[in-house]
């Protein structure tokens, strides 16, 4: 819906004079702005707010201000933004990726399925401010109250006459500094946007080809540089040769860096050429003797022991009584690498008292201040632009390769872009931590009586994402998280872990520790069922009193009913939630997953999911989420281990990690509640309830728990 033109001659003239022509000069955009894109517009025309640019065509420009890696973020925040802002989609000119600027967009970092339930509130107060700064200019044209006037679909409407004014020509009337105080927000009733399967904005540019991800940043004498950096976790460059690396064109400069010997080239062939001709001795210190399958051995040894007690409620001493039943069962799951599509880089221009920066990063605002802080800046003087992003997976909550770059920059008065290799990605990660894990449980009338749910693994403090939390206690908690809460109500129940510290990067990955400590859980509470002989949805809901995660167990077990399994299939279940002490960070989710038994192996054929991460806001976005989230699942599963071998990674590429095929695509029954709840997002929370429910779908086809990843078929009969 448009209006391109006014009612009234008098009217128009009147807005004209007033706006100095703002239907018919154009916008230009300084350098600094460069994040919204090196294009031409009206400036002097159009009003810009801290989410949006409204201009006088009518036409809107919106600022992204999360990490948008392909999970959609882009097209379901405008949506929040608009509900409440009561613009037609169709105004929608384009959406821009935003930059690091924590006074004007709030809190950027996207990470942990956040980014829609902080915009929840925070791009439907904005839209709704405008809206009511809108109305205002409207009324001040009219000489109106504000109940006199209303707004649908990017038009203020007189209610006297009539007549109405587009936002566009408004652009230079309204106000734009924004209300303190928080606004009445629309109802879900009234929902005209949110809750709508709206086309992805970036689809578009991402298939032609014109959407400028990380490694697509082209600056005037720009230069790219590689690292070498030692294969060795901890090592340190103890001396190095580039004589015959300096010989290859191109090469402007070989020095070291804190991460190890940077080249710097006009292009990356010959920058990667050089680092082959490097003669480096590396000096590797005592991590060079440490292989993973030694330190699963370790880790599985101190479950026998005592270790830090991090939730405790009752009395655990109970699982030791003379009840019904007690079940130990251990786990223990490798080393994952995050293996984004693109892997990581960052151009970095440091200029006089000034830098900017452009790299897909999820933490847009932390690497701000670390990049500041090695340029030995205000951190209001460095400028970090958000790009696309191949993939993030939490790889790119990191700021490494954002410092690596910066004391690479710091030797330059060009721009810098530093690239990694598949290699280098593969083998320098931030990995999930290897870890092993004991649940023990006693049952007392078919309830569960005690829990006592151990975990040993690396520290990840030394290597947090947030730099808030690196080096805290609260820096660990995504090493065992999930394990130190449960819905299931349990009288008496214990957590404890076990933490090393190591110089293996460790961190984040899709579904964070929840990835692994809810398979253990939900491997648990599958057997517990079995013991027992109860249904598995049933037993789940007989330990269960929340509402919300009820109905999506039922939701499931309805859906099921339906279902008939042919003679070579076989069906498991799971659950999964996060419910913090405070506040709206909940979700729901439970997962059917189906497999089938063909002449060669098995296969995931089709997973129901049934979900409550509250409000949908686009159910095409939803279901991409979802599906994506399934294939993530199945490559984790069905894949390569990531192994350390003498302190080293042994894997490199795709030929020995690979990731699911075409073929391994599984089908998606998505089943979705009507929950008007703060939302969350889903691809990353789905992790630990979709790999459990294959799991113990595999159980009932082969009569073998599953408790350890990736899945032996060869000890399975496969």
């Amino acid at each position: 819906m448009s209006h391109p033109h006014l009612q009234s001659r008098r009217l128009f003239l009147k807005l004209t004079a007033t706006t100095s022509g703002l239907l018919f000069s154009g916008l230009a955009f300084t350098a600094e702005n460069s994040a919204i894109v090196n294009r031409q517009n009206d400036e002097e025309n159009a009003a810009q707010f801290p989410l949006l640019i409204l201009h006088a065509d009518n036409s809107i420009t919106v600022i992204n201000t999360r990490a948008e890696m392909g999970q959609g973020v882009s097209t379901s925040l405008t949506q929040l933004l608009f509900e409440d802002l009561d613009a037609d989609w169709q105004q929608l000119k384009t959406v821009e990726q935003g930059w690091a600027d924590d006074t004007r967009f709030g809190h950027q970092n996207t990470i942990g399925a956040i980014s829609s339930l902080i915009a929840w509130n925070f791009h439907r107060q904005v839209g709704a401010k405008i809206n009511l700064l809108l109305r205002e200019a409207a009324c001040k044209v009219w000489k109106l109250s504000l109940s006199e006037v209303k707004t649908n679909q990017g038009v203020v409407t007189n209610l006297k006459t009539g007549q109405y004014l587009t936002y566009g020509q408004l652009s230079k009337l309204v106000q734009t500094d924004l209300p303190k105080d928080k606004l009445a927000l629309k109802q879900p009733a009234s929902f005209s946007v949110i809750g709508q399967s709206k086309p992805r904005v970036d689809l578009l540019e991402k298939v032609n080809g014109t959407a400028m991800f990380g490694l697509d940043v082209n600056l005037p004498q720009l230069k790219v540089a590689v690292v070498a950096r030692c294969p060795v976790f901890g090592g340190k460059v103890q001396s190095f040769d580039a004589t015959e690396a300096a010989k290859i064109k191109g090469v402007q400069q070989i020095f070291a860096v804190p991460s190890g010997v940077a080249v710097v080239a006009d292009n990356y062939w010959q920058a990667i050429s050089a680092r082959k001709l490097l003669q480096i001795t590396w000096q590797e210190g005592d991590f060079a003797t440490v292989s993973s399958n030694e330190v699963l051995a370790e880790f599985k040894q101190l479950l026998d022991a005592p270790g830090k007690v991090v939730k405790e409620q009752g009395d655990i001493a109970l699982l030791d009584e003379k009840k019904e039943r007690i079940l130990t069962r251990d786990f223990e799951f490798p080393l994952v690498a995050h293996m984004t599509m693109e892997p990581m880089n960052c151009t970095v221009w440091l200029k006089a008292g000034s830098c900017e920066i452009w790299a897909p990063t999820q933490n847009s605002q932390d690497a701000q201040s670390s990049a500041a802080k090695v340029l030995s800046l205000a951190k209001e003087k460095v400028r970090v632009n958000m790009t696309y992003m191949g993939g993030g997976f939490g790889r790119r909550a990191q700021d490494d390769f954002i410092v690596e770059a910066c004391y690479i920059a710091k030797k330059f008065a060009h721009p810098i872009k530093l690239v990694w290799s598949r290699e280098d990605d593969i083998q320098h990660d931030f990995y999930r931590p290897l870890n092993a894990q004991r649940i023990s449980v006693r049952l007392d009338n078919n309830k569960i009586y005690a829990w006592q749910h151990k975990v040993a693994t690396y520290s990840t403090s030394p290597y947090h994402f947030s730099l808030r939390d690196r080096g805290t206690p609260s820096g660990d908690w995504v090493a065992y998280g999930g394990a130190d809460s449960s819905l299931y109500q349990i009288e008496n129940f214990q957590t404890q872990v076990h933490l090393q510290e190591s110089p293996l990067t460790v961190g984040i990955l899709r579904g964070i520790s929840h990835g692994y400590t809810h398979f253990a859980i939900e491997s648990v509470i599958d057997e517990l069922a079995e013991q027992v002989a109860a249904d598995a949805i049933d037993f789940r809901l007989a330990q269960i009193t929340e509402t919300r995660a009820i109905k999506v167990l039922q939701r499931l077990q309805t859906r099921l009913a339906n279902v008939v399994l042919q003679d070579n299939e076989s069906l498991g279940v799971a659950f999964g939630h996060e419910k913090a002490p405070s506040g709206p960070y909940q979700y729901y989710n439970a997962v059917a997953a189906i497999i089938e038994r063909t002449a060669e192996r098995y296969r995931v054929k089709r997973l129901i999911v049934s979900l409550d991460h509250g409000q949908v806001i686009n159910p095409d976005g939803l279901l991409a989420q979802v599906q994506g989230s399934a294939v993530f699942a199945v490559s984790m599963m069905f894949g390569q281990a990531i192994t350390l071998k003498n302190g080293r990674i042994e894997q490199s590429n795709f030929h020995d990690s690979p990731v699911a095929r075409i073929a391994q695509s599984v089908e998606v029954d998505l089943l979705t509640s009507d929950s008007t709840e703060w939302p969350m997002g889903v691809g990353e929370k789905l992790q630990g309830t979709i790999q459990p429910a294959i799991a113990n779908a595999l159980y009932r086809a082969t009569g073998q728990r599953i408790t350890s990843l990736p899945v032996d078929f060869s000890s399975l009969g496969a």
